[in-house]
């Protein structure tokens, strides 16, 4: 990343997921030993996802950091994921493996992989993104280690990736920004920051993308009621609530101007599975954002209603957006909730008028 043109880092990004995506091992595969103690707990989960699953146990097998385990949440899935993990875990000692009971979504993937972590800091891989080099998780654990905070953020490269070829194109950056250490509430209202036209230009609001402090993500996942928000949170965009929980509970946090993530974007595929498995996490994402954020305005309310003046503004960006003006089940709840800020006084008075 440091005194890297943009081409060669487009050329090094491009080269490791090509070489990650047609199944080549950097490493011995007896070099992959599990351990008691590892430094990093890579978390992914898995639904429906037998396209990608191999691809991403591969990216982690190809890190230059080999202390860390994979834990693998595989939820529900009805294509082949299970298949592809069990035949992973032969020859992979370092692959943590849970399988839910049903379809439980991804805050409760999330969150039970968090529980079950042993790492000192734990990440997010998402099944169908890459960690972009080969030494990412060692950049990212020197980084967390010398900046000694909760949550530590870097940016990602977001490109195209042609299935046939697994030829990954970068096209723009995610979160390429430097801050000093963060401190509440600064660390809260930096992920609503909005520029003059009311959109947010905060921190992405994501789980992936970030290292936590293990002791700390514990602590603040052990809050999580996931079963209350099941009625309203889908697999694709429960990682926008849990970002926010897990934000708002942080003392510290920081980020940094390298890149070590990749968001794959599929550009072309003759894979039915892989068409499936995009155009379903985007659209499903897109019909439940929303309802995700007023949820967790709901968890605030009720589990750190001291801090009125964050609801408030929570409040205020999520019931004027016009994707929830236009949604009657989105504005209904948006209403319900709403009412609640009333009943207990918390709501600011210029979104009063908006409640009939």
């Amino acid at each position: 990343n440091d005194n890297m043109d943009q081409n060669t880092f487009n050329q090094v990004v491009q080269d490791f997921i090509s070489i990650c995506s047609n199944g080549t091992l950097i490493y011995d595969k007896n070099t992959f030993k599990k351990t008691e103690n590892p430094i990093i707990s890579v978390i992914i989960t898995v639904h429906n996802g037998e396209a990608f699953i191999k691809n991403a146990i591969r990216n982690l097998q190809n890190q230059d950091l080999h202390n860390i385990e994979m834990i693998v949440i595989e939820d529900d899935s009805k294509d082949k994921s299970v298949e592809n993990i069990k035949e992973l875990m032969k020859e992979e000692p370092r692959i943590v493996y849970f399988q839910t009971q049903g379809n439980r979504g991804y805050l409760y993937a999330v969150k039970l992989g968090i529980m079950n972590s042993k790492g000192k800091y734990i990440t997010v891989l998402d099944v169908d993104d890459y960690f972009c080099a080969e030494n990412a998780l060692s950049i990212m654990l020197a980084e967390s280690e010398k900046e000694n905070v909760d949550i530590l953020g870097f940016p990602a490269s977001q490109g195209y990736m042609d299935m046939i070829t697994y030829k990954y194109t970068h096209t723009s950056f995610h979160n390429n920004m430097e801050t000093p250490i963060m401190h509440q509430p600064e660390i809260s209202y930096m992920a609503f920051q909005k520029n003059s036209n009311g959109q947010v230009t905060g921190m992405r609001d994501v789980v992936w993308g970030y290292s936590y402090k293990a002791e700390f993500a514990i602590k603040a996942a052990n809050e999580i009621e996931e079963e209350k928000y099941l009625n309203v949170i889908n697999n694709s965009c429960a990682d926008l609530l849990m970002f926010y929980i897990l934000t708002k509970r942080a003392a510290t946090m920081k980020h940094i101007k390298k890149v070590l993530y990749a968001i794959i974007q599929v550009k072309k595929s003759e894979n039915s599975v892989v068409k499936y498995f995009t155009e379903e996490k985007y659209q499903v994402r897109n019909q439940y954002k929303c309802p995700a954020f007023l949820t967790f305005i709901e968890f605030t309310l009720v589990k750190s209603d001291s801090d009125v003046r964050y609801t408030s503004y929570l409040m205020e960006h999520f019931f004027l957006n016009n994707e929830c003006k236009q949604q009657t089940a989105i504005r209904n709840e948006a209403i319900r909730i709403c009412k609640l800020f009333l009943e207990n006084q918390y709501i600011d008075k210029n979104i009063k008028k908006h409640i009939k």
